[in-house]
């Protein structure tokens, strides 16, 4: 499995810090959200390709939070 994309809500110092990274395994995308930071709670999505599943990023982005890429 290997990352491709990382966005992150830039709040590093609260517990609504939000994480989102999609990675790559065999042709089948996988997203973890993670609330908390790092050491907080992940939740995993599994999608048939890349499009589908940055449709569900932005979806999740969608709104007042301001978000950063990472890669």
């Amino acid at each position: 499995m290997e990352r491709r994309k990382y966005w992150w809500n830039a709040d590093s110092e609260s517990p609504e810090r939000c994480d989102i990274v999609l990675y790559e395994d065999g042709g089948r995308w996988w997203m973890e959200i993670r609330i908390g930071g790092g050491s907080g709670r992940s939740h995993w999505r599994e999608f048939d390709d890349e499009d589908a599943a940055l449709d569900r990023v932005y979806a999740l982005m969608a709104g007042p939070q301001r978000w950063h890429q990472i890669d």
